[in-house]
């Protein structure tokens, strides 16, 4: 990744993989294709068995320009184009991908954290935050994992953010791992 102090260079529509990727230079993707919602919790607060990421960024985007209320999903699409931008400012590592699980929950986490803030200076009101944080569409399982860590240490979500905020802005992805168990380590309450 190659740090683009998160300006979006340029934007790509198609089908893919994953929701919505970065090559971290800049350049963000949103898929076309229909991803199911294979929970059946998560489909039953979202309405929808399946969506369209690119269609829910869309609507959300109309939305926020006539000042309506998003719905969970495109609110949820706001929290992926976010996480998007966050991976734009990290620095870069050789050791994405080794790092790969980690680095895409202490993103996500702090995406779910701050979109908020993403979401206002863009126009909009955060609705559904608290469906956000339970049954985020995505990297859920990733803040389920971090949420039990922060429990299990008894650590404050408020100064985990702030220093998942700092690794992020600070450390080379290959060290998040080693930087959050030392801070988890150092500042446990168990």
């Amino acid at each position: 990744m190659n740090n683009s102090n998160g300006r979006i260079e340029f934007f790509e529509i198609k089908s893919g993989k994953t929701i919505m990727w970065t090559d971290g230079k800049g350049r963000i993707g949103v898929n076309t294709s229909k991803q199911p919602i294979d929970d059946p919790q998560k489909a039953s607060i979202y309405g929808k068995t399946n969506y369209h990421m690119d269609i829910e960024l869309l609507n959300a985007c109309n939305k926020i320009a006539k000042g309506q209320k998003l719905t969970p999903l495109e609110e949820s699409s706001i929290v992926a184009l976010w996480h998007e931008i966050l991976h734009n400012r990290q620095k870069e590592s050789e050791k994405f991908l080794v790092e790969k699980r980690c680095v895409e929950g202490i993103t996500d986490w702090v995406a779910v954290h701050t979109y908020d803030t993403f979401l206002n200076d863009l126009g909009g009101q955060v609705e559904h935050k608290e469906i956000i944080k339970d049954y985020r569409i995505g990297y859920g399982h990733y803040i389920r994992d971090i949420k039990n860590y922060i429990k299990l240490h008894g650590l404050n979500e408020d100064d985990m953010l702030q220093e998942m905020l700092r690794i992020i802005n600070n450390i080379d992805c290959s060290g998040y791992k080693k930087e959050i168990l030392n801070w988890g380590n150092k500042n446990s309450r168990k």
